[in-house]
């Protein structure tokens, strides 16, 4: 499949749910799905999201979350964000507040 025809199938699938649920045009309860102009094989309605899902995973940053030397008497140690350095002390989150990088975790490596 090329990436013209996965966009081509996630806009129809896209039109689909529009008619459905704001439009009032879908023609499901009256004449099935059979009927509609939208309808396509599902194994290619399948691979045109697998395809925008690696396209937009392969699109996001990735960091670890790396020590300072800052300490705060409170909270520890700040560490920071090793794709934007970033200084943060909360580093339990997923993801860089600043950049929005995603961070391996523990639980990532099971």
């Amino acid at each position: 499949m090329t990436r013209e025809e996965a966009i081509d199938i996630i806009k129809a699938e896209r039109e689909c749910v529009y008619r459905q649920g704001r439009t009032g045009e879908c023609c499901r309860d009256d004449f099935g799905c059979g009927a509609c102009d939208l309808v396509m094989e599902d194994v290619d309605i399948i691979e045109a999201y697998d395809m925008a899902i690696e396209a937009l995973k392969d699109k996001r940053p990735h960091g670890e979350w790396i020590e300072t030397d800052f300490e705060d008497e409170i909270y520890g140690f700040f560490e920071k964000c090793t794709n934007c350095g970033e200084a943060i002390l909360s580093t339990h989150m997923r993801y860089c507040g600043n950049c929005g990088a995603s961070m391996q975790t523990q639980n990532d490596n099971n």
